[in-house]
């Protein structure tokens, strides 16, 4: 209703370009934008599939190269049922990685799940995005939506939930600042196990960020309805839990 607009421009990212000694590549920016748009349809991977990777998100199901993002929302609930997979990447807006991005206005308000009896090597899933942004600034971006990893989840590496995104980094002089954004939505983690040997088998959860590389929080809640909760992990090495940010490295 009213939110139907995706402005689009993108211009080469590489090009050869001959020198006095030699043929040399230059890089060129990508810009786009997306803005007033939204989705409302709940989405589901049905149970049984098996495939290599699941990436199921409201706008965007893979690598985002937008620049700014305004005013966009996802409503609908996103759901993997059953599935034996290498990687579950599951998010209100998108999945997929981002540079130079600067996002404002932005909401979820929709379920993502994992149901019950689920094999993975990793999962990731936020309100916002289940991938690391490298971003300039966010502001004003909020998850009401519930976040939950149901029981017998077996996985490999990692399980990281997170309210809005799961990593945020810096891009070559910027510090990104994320400002004025909330989160309500609960997080919850069933009974799960790790067949990891090694130094993986970890679970992180984060009101906000999941992992922060570089920037500063402004303004920033996790409200009441937040609530973080894990029942049970059979051979997890550790966790990693956070009102605001899992872990900072």
């Amino acid at each position: 209703e009213g939110k139907k607009e995706i402005s689009l421009l993108v211009t080469l990212k590489t090009k050869k370009e001959k020198t006095d000694t030699a043929w040399t590549e230059k890089s060129y920016t990508v810009k786009s934008s997306i803005s007033n748009c939204s989705n409302t349809a709940n989405f589901t991977v049905e149970d049984g599939a098996t495939t290599g990777a699941v990436r199921l998100a409201g706008l965007i199901g893979n690598t985002l190269t937008a620049n700014t993002i305004d005013n966009c929302s996802n409503s609908g609930n996103h759901t993997v049922k059953k599935a034996t997979t290498t990687e579950n990447r599951i998010a209100g807006l998108f999945t997929g990685s981002s540079y130079s991005l600067s996002m404002t206005n932005c909401s979820n308000s929709g379920m993502m799940e994992l149901a019950t009896d689920a094999t993975a090597e990793w999962v990731y899933m936020s309100g916002i995005s289940s991938a690391t942004v490298k971003s300039k600034s966010i502001e004003n971006c909020s998850n009401t939506g519930s976040l939950k990893v149901g029981d017998n989840i077996t996985f490999s590496n990692y399980i990281q939930l997170s309210g809005l995104f799961r990593g945020i980094s810096g891009e070559e002089d910027v510090t990104p600042t994320v400002k004025d954004c909330t989160n309500s939505g609960s997080l919850n983690v069933g009974k799960t196990t790790s067949t990891s040997t090694g130094n993986e088998g970890r679970i992180y959860m984060a009101g906000l960020v999941g992992t922060l590389d570089a920037g500063a929080l402004e303004n920033c809640y996790n409200e009441v309805a937040g609530t973080i909760t894990a029942t049970e992990t059979t051979s997890s090495k550790e966790y990693m839990v956070g009102g605001l940010i899992g872990y900072i490295s």
